[in-house]
């Protein structure tokens, strides 16, 4: 379940959250542990959304979108939107998107493989 969802739940007592697999605890559930904390060392698994752009699309514009989007998601009303919906805002650099996606992808692949998903 997502936690966006499973949030009110756990708030109201309706749902105890064992520990949230984020690497850090979430803002909002303080007194719920990571997974790393119960005992899984290195178990992270979260979720992102990013913004992208077509291939090709000229590094000057890729930067003024990066420096936009940034300058954006820092505001007040940006962030208390997101904590409202229940997502954090991290606003990374397009490099830092790209190494998580090369870091994943692969992760994700092997484990597509190794149960023998197949893609339809």
């Amino acid at each position: 379940m997502a936690l966006a969802a499973a949030e009110a739940l756990v708030k109201s007592g309706d749902l105890r959250a064992l520990a949230v697999t984020g690497e850090q605890r979430w803002f909002s559930l303080p007194d719920v542990p990571t997974m790393i904390e119960s005992g899984f060392p290195g178990f992270v698994s979260d979720t992102f959304n990013a913004l992208f752009a077509p291939a090709g699309t000229p590094p000057e514009i890729i930067a003024l979108l990066s420096k936009t989007s940034q300058t954006v998601l820092k505001t007040p009303e940006a962030r208390e939107q997101a904590h409202r919906a229940g997502y954090q805002i991290v606003g990374g650099t397009p490099e830092q998107l790209a190494a998580r996606l090369a870091s994943e992808i692969p992760a994700v692949k092997e484990l597509v493989g190794r149960l023998g998903i197949k893609v339809e």
